[in-house]
């Protein structure tokens, strides 16, 4: 397969009503799940986005957050490209947090205009770990 056109949408931009008051307690800050820190030394966030760029370039990932939470994203992700990051002025759910950032697509990527380019949807508030048992000998 031809990766040339595949573009990577992290979505990060829910609040976490249900969870926020127990991830406070137990990582401090704000409580909102993509920011934080449940296993090692690195927010939900910043896993994923080190997860996706093994698979996609990095001007090719576009993380949606929300506007107010500009301030959080800009400490957690330093390094990363203004342009690849997408406020929402208002969180309404999936479709239109994916909708926003395929708009930037197709405005940047002329792939995109020709409806050729490929995207993949990814949670940040999601962690994978590895259930294989290590071999020992």
């Amino acid at each position: 397969m031809n990766h040339a056109n595949l573009w990577a949408i992290v979505l990060a931009g829910g609040e976490g009503t249900r969870v926020r008051s127990f991830l406070k307690q137990l990582c401090g800050g704000s409580g909102l799940k993509q920011f934080s820190t449940i296993i090692g030394e690195r927010s939900m966030l910043r896993c994923t986005s080190d997860r996706v760029e093994r698979l996609v370039p990095t001007e090719r990932i576009l993380i949606v957050v929300g506007a107010h939470h500009r301030a959080e994203v800009e400490k957690q992700l330093p390094h990363w490209p203004r342009q690849n990051v997408i406020f929402q002025p208002a969180n309404r759910d999936t479709a239109p947090g994916i909708l926003l950032p395929l708009a930037h697509i197709t405005d940047r990527d002329p792939a995109g205009r020709e409806k050729k380019s490929l995207f993949a949807k990814i949670s940040s508030c999601k962690y994978l770990i590895s259930l294989r048992p290590k071999l020992q000998f």
